[in-house]
């Protein structure tokens, strides 16, 4: 299921980053496609760090879109990339 793939991906985000927070796990609808997806904050090396993952199965593969960026820039980078991300398909 979606949100348990999501859970297998997310420590290897927090792993290398310190004060993890996350929302709460979402679904979202991304080309035909239902999404588990999560939004984060962290530092990693001391710096402010925000960004969003979104993971799912297409048959027998594993989708995986994930964005982040350093904290101020990430106030506009992760809502472009999430506009970004609508566009996705499988062709």
């Amino acid at each position: 299921d979606r949100q348990q793939l999501l859970e297998k991906f997310l420590p290897g985000f927090k792993q290398q980053r310190t004060e993890w927070t996350q929302s709460e796990p979402a679904e979202v609808e991304l080309g035909g496609l239902r999404f588990a997806t999560v939004d984060w904050t962290a530092k990693a090396d001391g710096r402010g760090m925000q960004g969003t993952l979104y993971t799912t199965l297409a048959g027998s593969k594993i989708v995986t879109l994930s964005a982040q960026d350093a904290q101020p820039f990430a106030g506009d980078t992760i809502p472009l990339a999430k506009e970004v991300f609508r566009s996705f398909s499988l062709r």
